[in-house]
């Protein structure tokens, strides 16, 4: 190596060092330390192949899971949404549209196995669940409700 090498690779290490120490630092805040803990804990997961997506962790799952809004917000939430669908003529007019579009004129059964759209149709026509008479109402309450 010739002198002039050894000093840039002498400040690459210094470099190095300094963003060691700054990435190791504590960070001034208990917000800012939460961030560093999840930036740290979402590069080893990347690295690890663990995550799909980069931004997967801005989403979240369908079960609930964690995060989202307190449960207290979201009753609070629905019972306003059923209110205004109470007493709102445009509500429940948003909401009949959304029905009418998904139910149209009622659901057609297709598969190519037929074992499956037997177990579908009789679960379908069950007289305990009565979907055939009952899902515009299931529809429209999960446009009301989520």
């Amino acid at each position: 190596m010739t002198r002039e090498s050894e000093q840039q690779q002498g400040r690459a290490d210094e470099a190095e060092a300094e963003k060691a120490k700054t990435e190791t630092e504590a960070p001034r805040s208990k917000s800012a330390a939460r961030r560093a803990r999840r930036k740290k804990a979402v590069a080893r997961r990347e690295r690890s192949g663990a995550l799909i997506d980069s931004d997967e962790r801005l989403w979240r799952s369908l079960s609930g899971g964690g995060g989202g809004i307190p449960s207290y917000t979201h009753s609070r939430m629905q019972r306003l949404a059923y209110e205004l669908w109470l007493t709102n003529l445009m509500g429940q007019r948003l909401i009949e549209v959304v029905t009418d579009h998904v139910v149209g004129e009622g659901v057609a059964w297709q598969s190519e196995e037929k074992s499956a759209l037997e177990a579908v149709r009789a679960f379908w026509r069950d007289p305990v669940n009565q979907l055939d008479l009952r899902f515009e109402r299931l529809v429209s309450e999960l446009g009301i409700f989520g």
